[in-house]
């Protein structure tokens, strides 16, 4: 996890490959990799985008490796 993500407050949002939401979820810390696999877990999902949830500023695209 970037530093500049590790200890922020994350909005994540989980998209198909249609760029459709599937799932959405605000986490800080430890809980956003964990959120993050969660996500993955479920094969229908394509690519999380985390926002700063305070502001709601775009961090960082999450792609399946």
């Amino acid at each position: 996890m970037p530093p500049m993500l590790r200890d922020r407050l994350l909005s994540l949002r989980a998209y198909d490959a249609s760029a459709f939401i599937v799932d959405a979820e605000v986490a800080e810390g430890g809980e956003v990799v964990r959120l993050i696999e969660r996500f993955f877990a479920d094969p229908t999902v394509a690519h999380i985008d985390a926002h700063f949830a305070r502001r709601g500023c775009f961090a960082a695209r999450i792609e399946r490796a």
